[in-house]
């Protein structure tokens, strides 16, 4: 009987896709062809706990991550945890939509989130500077983006 009730919690949680992805295949390296013709590899966060969590804690973040979102909205992110600063690249569909350059590691706990400003269903993270060094503005256009998250 003190078996039942772990047992009901657990089918609960595995008929709700408790910590599944949408594609099956998350927490991977993608690939991205950025408007520079460089490549970069991030990985790819789509389950809510990998969204959550994100980048926090890394002291190396490779090239980053991209966040696919299953719905279009304002995306607020905030930088808890992080040992490095980043830019934030919102984008709807393919298109860039805005870029945070340089934001800064969070101290004495501020939670200062960073807003897309505009609806959108992706969202980039690579190292400060990267955004720039790789030609990624406003306007950019990147299909690999839209293919990985759709």
């Amino acid at each position: 009987m003190r078996f039942v009730k772990p047992l009901a919690i657990v089918a609960v949680l595995i008929l709700a896709g408790v910590g599944c992805s949408s594609s099956g295949d998350s927490g991977g390296m993608v690939k991205i062809e950025t408007p520079s013709g460089d490549k970069i590899h991030v990985k790819e966060a789509r389950s809510l706990t990998e969204q959550h969590v994100g980048l926090s804690g890394s002291k190396d973040i490779g090239d980053g991550m991209l966040f696919c979102f299953p719905e279009y909205k304002v995306q607020k992110f905030w930088m808890l945890d992080m040992h490095v600063p980043i830019d934030m690249i919102w984008i709807e569909d393919e298109k860039v939509t805005g870029v945070a350059d340089n934001v800064p590691i969070e101290t004495n706990n501020d939670w200062t989130r960073r807003e897309s400003g505009d609806a959108v269903n992706t969202v980039l993270e690579v190292p400060a500077g990267m955004a720039a060094e790789l030609g990624i503005v406003r306007g950019s256009v990147m299909p690999d983006v839209d293919e990985i998250c759709s």
